[in-house]
């Protein structure tokens, strides 16, 4: 269960200290769209880190995701076996609170806690 370091009420805390989050694997990196399997150093609570970048050719500053979802041991599992069919993976995983950070193409961006079924930004 997630703990109040990794998950703090604060969505912009949780944005700015996610770095305290600890690698366990790369699973995806694309130019566009990575994937990384993250766990907290104070409670375990493992995350899958979803980076998505949209091109739409204007201006060079292109929409990016991040998405940080907690996930459970056997989906964490089903992450790191999924070789090729991450992606695949990923769109399994039902509602669950996590942390959205979007940044648009102009100054707009926004971070915060969603309780719904994660959306993927598309990535090509």
């Amino acid at each position: 269960m997630a703990c109040g370091r990794c998950m703090p009420e604060d969505a912009a805390v949780a944005w700015r200290d996610r770095t305290q989050l600890v690698a366990v694997a790369d699973l995806c990196h694309e130019s566009h769209f990575s994937v990384a399997l993250q766990r907290c150093s104070a409670c375990g609570q493992q995350f899958a880190s979803v980076f998505s970048e949209r091109i739409d050719w204007h201006g060079g500053n292109d929409p990016q995701s991040t998405l940080l979802l907690p996930v459970e041991d056997a989906e964490a599992s089903a992450l790191l076996s999924a070789g090729d069919d991450v992606e695949h993976v990923l769109h399994t995983l039902g509602p669950r609170k996590h942390l959205d950070a979007y940044f648009g193409s102009g100054p707009a961006h926004e971070v915060h806690w969603s309780d719904g079924a994660p959306l993927f930004m598309p990535h090509h």
